[in-house]
């Protein structure tokens, strides 16, 4: 039996919570995600956490904020204009907003305050400075040159 190493291509179901509860992101193991461990597709700490785990196999575990998003910098809020906003709604604080960085990649930026010409925006992770709580079950597990979970080579479901 197959166990999920460096290299492994894995397909995993999963629940991922906050400390109190809600959940911020969940997989069914009926349409499970597939990747493979080492290649940067997900947190290093969750890749870790799976390391040793065989089909069938569920884990519980914690990952602190500086094994997953980091801490909370407040020095990464912004002062924006409301109309460099991509939203034609009224922005609510808590809102979270996806822009464009300079070097053109996609980033979530959450409103902190609204004012009537400006809008301050978090550029944290909205997941910055916060525990994740995870349950996996590992449905699969193919060894770096079985071509069973091929897929998972490119990230797909």
């Amino acid at each position: 039996m197959s166990v999920v190493r460096d290299g492994s291509y894995v397909r995993v179901g999963f629940r991922g919570a906050l400390a109190d509860g809600g959940v911020f992101d969940s997989v069914d193991v009926t349409e499970p995600r597939a990747f493979r461990v080492g290649a940067g597709t997900v947190l290093p700490a969750f890749e870790a956490a799976l390391l040793g785990m065989s089909p069938g196999e569920r884990r519980s575990f914690v990952l602190r904020p500086e094994e997953a998003y980091g801490a909370r910098d407040p020095s990464r809020w912004r002062d924006l204009p409301r109309a460099a906003l991509p939203l034609a709604a009224t922005p609510q604080i808590g809102d979270i907003l996806g822009v464009t960085t300079d070097s053109g990649l996609f980033a979530p930026v959450t409103v902190a305050t609204v004012h009537d010409d400006r809008v301050e925006i978090d550029l944290n992770h909205p997941l910055a400075g916060r525990e994740l709580h995870y349950v996996v079950d590992v449905i699969d597990v193919s060894d770096p040159g079985d071509d069973a979970l091929a897929g998972a080579r490119d990230g797909e479901r």
